[in-house]
């Protein structure tokens, strides 16, 4: 049986190697559930070391799941160029696809997005069937359309600030009602960056993901 180590290291994507940093979640070294973590926007910044990003992953992984986290095209050592447009769907779907290398075949996977990051990972996550479980964090639902079903058959935790620039209170409420009963809303008083919320953070996305 493969054992899981901490590893940073690059990884064929469909526009190029894909920068990637394996973390397992114990000492277990064994496969087990993998999330894959989507990052924000590249041209404000964001790559796998995103602060949201990492603090989620911490959480993840003391839920009891290995976490993948990964630099989309044209971000860090990725190769490739920024799209922005939906391209980068496709390197979701090259890590998904990854991420089955550290699980066994009926373990679930779980996709979390941040921003950006959710604007590209949650469809993806959506339409896979190898993935059970969906988290959402800062989408930015006033500037982007989330072709999410209206119905959503998968749990999904969305956190949102109330004070957040991309998206407004009453936008998320209405996108969580639509999308029915298995969507929890959680609404922080903070903005879209989160800065004084990470640990809020990181208890929601702790609690809704443990095993």
């Amino acid at each position: 049986m493969p054992t899981i180590e901490r590893r940073r290291f690059l990884t064929p994507g469909p526009a190029g190697d894909l920068e990637v940093l394996l973390e397992p979640c114990d000492e277990r070294g064994v496969p087990g559930p993998t999330a894959v973590l989507c990052h924000p926007h590249p041209r404000g910044g964001g790559s796998l070391e995103n602060k949201v990003v990492y603090s989620a992953a911490r959480a993840l992984r003391s839920a009891g799941w290995h976490t993948l986290r990964f630099n989309f095209r044209g971000v860090g050592k990725s190769g490739g160029e920024h799209d922005g447009e939906g391209a980068e769907k496709d390197d979701v779907r090259a890590l998904l696809s990854l991420a089955r290398e550290s699980a066994r075949a009926d373990d679930p996977l779980l996709l979390l997005g941040y921003s950006f990051g959710a604007w590209m990972g949650l469809p993806v996550g959506e339409e896979d069937p190898r993935v059970t479980r969906l988290i959402g964090i800062g989408l930015p639902l006033d500037l982007r359309e989330f072709s999410l079903s209206p119905v959503g058959q998968k749990p999904i935790l969305v956190i949102q600030g109330t004070r957040d620039e991309f998206a407004r209170t009453e936008t998320a409420r209405t996108w969580a009602r639509a999308r029915g009963a298995s969507t929890e809303l959680l609404l922080l008083e903070t903005d879209h960056f989160f800065g004084e919320k990470l640990a809020e953070v990181e208890e929601s996305v702790r609690g809704f993901a443990r095993i």
